[in-house]
């Protein structure tokens, strides 16, 4: 594994804790991955150092992507929609990742959903589990959809009190 590693990151460190890093420089961004085995199979996620001010940007990028969409009067209705979907994924991954650093406060529900999920990873849609006394059933919905709208891209999931 360390090779194949070492053929992509410019830099790799090992932790003790049996995870490989990996530094790679894509355009002028640094990203730090992490890779380990989890359950036998090899996962990988990106560790970014956003900001606060990163969101915010994000923030503009998304509106200011849905504001040309609202002032565009050409009879185009997919017009901006890459854009638009690539800002709403940005904002997405920024909020998620400042949430997991502590520096957004997560909300009940997604405190709640985090919890469920480390109990219960693999639960299937609909599924009804007892939590503190109170049951709970998981729902699945779409993130993003494919332009025709009939296929589903990215999928969220949230815990319910039933």
């Amino acid at each position: 594994m360390i090779t194949l590693l070492q053929d992509y990151f410019d830099w790799i460190a090992r932790v003790e804790n049996g995870l490989w890093y990996g530094l790679d420089s894509i355009a002028t961004n640094m990203h730090l991955w992490c890779y380990g085995i989890n359950e036998s199979l090899m996962f990988q996620r990106m560790i970014t150092n956003y900001t606060l001010d990163d969101l915010a940007a994000a923030e503009a990028e998304l509106q200011r992507w849905n504001d040309a969409y609202a002032n565009d009067s050409s009879n185009n209705p997919n017009k901006f929609e890459a854009q638009r979907r690539d800002a709403r994924r940005l904002v997405r991954r920024v909020s998620d990742a400042l949430k997991d650093r502590g520096l957004i406060e997560k909300s009940d529900s997604e405190r709640l959903t985090e919890e469920l999920d480390r109990q219960y990873p693999d639960a299937p849609s609909r599924k009804v589990v007892t939590y503190n006394g109170v049951k709970y059933q998981i729902r699945y919905f779409p993130l993003e959809k494919s332009r025709s709208r009939k296929t589903v891209k990215e999928w969220g999931h949230r815990w319910e009190e039933v």
